[in-house]
């Protein structure tokens, strides 16, 4: 009996099936969990072509977080994470038109080391990664201007004058400068496309990833 009161108040259109289990309505302004990568052992997720997340845009969310609880690599130090845009079924999207900076502040240090790139096959979005097992990196990315979401029952469609941006937030050990490091920058993928054009995107580093890796990501949705 409480728990039809609670329905009623606080969980409007909230169903209870003849077996007791509670289903809850997509809720508009909240981030919702879409994909979940999680490695129990060494090479499980990016045998070779780095971690793979197809199929996580669509039209139901405005924009998108990453959460990288911890991500490592079995191969040597000093490898940087690189990030690219996915198309189609699951292709990397290749072509040098990815222009990135990033911002390393340092635990011992009061002068920032920044690189950047323009006209890129891939941006750089952490550099030097320690692949040690208390290493590796965590943090957030947040991806914007992917699809054209119907808000508030209008169309944001621009057509093809879709060029994606992520802002990343990264911390780790930097093996090439030897300093607990925060290494914060931009991605823009300088081309302009359709914005059914990207379906997801991939972090690579060249190796297998390490055991206990794991990433989620979650999608801002919207007010229909």
């Amino acid at each position: 009996m409480a728990l039809t009161k609670v329905i009623g108040s606080g969980l409007s259109g909230a169903t209870i099936s003849s077996g007791n289990v509670l289903s809850i309505p997509k809720q508009a302004g909240m981030y919702e969990h879409i994909m979940s990568k999680v490695s129990t052992s060494d090479g499980q997720l990016a045998p070779s072509a780095g971690i793979r997340f197809n199929s996580v845009f669509s039209s139901d969310y405005i924009t998108y977080k990453v959460v990288i609880g911890y991500l490592n690599w079995t191969g040597g130090s000093g490898g940087d994470l690189t990030f690219r845009f996915l198309t189609s079924t699951d292709t990397d999207i290749s072509t040098s038109n990815y222009s990135y900076t990033l911002t390393n502040q340092r635990h011992n240090s009061d002068s920032y080391l920044a690189i950047s790139g323009e006209n890129q096959a891939q941006a750089i979005i952490f550099k030097d990664l320690w692949n040690d097992t208390s290493g590796g990196v965590h943090g957030e990315l947040n991806i914007y201007n992917v699809v054209a979401p119907v808000i508030d029952g209008a169309n944001t469609d621009k057509g093809t004058l879709y060029r994606p941006m992520v802002v990343n937030d990264l911390v780790g050990y930097a093996d090439g400068v030897d300093h607990y490091t925060r290494q914060s920058g931009m991605v823009r993928y300088n081309s302009s496309q359709a914005d059914t054009y990207y379906t997801g995107f991939t972090l690579q580093f060249g190796q297998e990833e390490r055991a206990l890796t794991h990433i989620q990501v979650y999608g801002l949705r919207v007010h229909a």
